[in-house]
């Protein structure tokens, strides 16, 4: 899976404009360096666990704030605000984990044109009982709508994003303002939640509309 994803970076990064400054190179290394994290605190996780049905997707991403802190965050300030009982079947915590870990990434990319955001904030919480909602905020220049009048970024990234957000049986949202860009996935709690796929990147659609 980390073979496939750092493939799909390096044909991301060749079909860029020669004269690719270390800054750029410097944000490609650290997303790849992000997802790597994510994969081996998960790893972690269910070496602990390993014959639990479900996990707190909670805990994951606060592991995941730390990665970034200690990584490819810069300057930035990343905050984790979580409620307790955000329960999902354990093969959900990896999709969800790579998830968050591409929106975090674009976040530090293109939250400021320095590159680096000044604050993201990452939120987990439950919803009508039922629902998990996992959002992701920063406070850079949004994005300027496209041709259709929407705010979708568009990318590999997105169409990853996208993809394993259809393993997992949720549902995303964008939303753009002067505020900077939010980003929520909704998705079923342990109780209710659908299989997920295995998430082998390979097995995810590649193809963005």
């Amino acid at each position: 899976m980390l073979a496939s994803y750092i493939r799909l970076r390096r044909g991301e990064f060749l079909k860029q404009p020669e004269g690719q400054d270390s800054h750029e190179i410097l944000r490609l290394v650290d997303g790849i360096f992000a997802q790597v994290a994510a994969v081996s605190e998960l790893h972690r996780m269910l070496t602990a666990r390993a014959s639990s049905p479900s996990s707190d997707i909670g805990a994951q991403l606060a592991r995941i704030c730390a990665a970034f802190r200690n990584g490819p965050a810069c300057e930035t300030v990343i905050d984790y605000s979580g409620e307790p009982d955000c329960i999902l079947p354990v093969n959900h915590i990896l999709p969800v984990s790579q998830i968050v870990s591409e929106v975090m990434t674009n976040a530090l990319k293109y939250g400021h044109k320095a590159g680096c955001a000044g604050s993201i904030r990452i939120g987990c919480h439950r919803a009508d009982g039922n629902h998990i909602i996992i959002s992701v905020d920063d406070d850079g220049d949004g994005m300027l709508p496209d041709s259709s009048g929407g705010t979708k970024p568009q990318g590999i990234g997105v169409a990853m994003v996208a993809g394993l957000v259809r393993q997992i049986n949720g549902t995303i949202e964008y939303k753009s303002s002067d505020r900077g860009l939010s980003f929520s996935l909704s998705l079923c709690a342990a109780e209710r939640a659908m299989p997920a796929l295995v998430p082998f990147v390979d097995q995810v659609d590649w193809v963005s509309s």
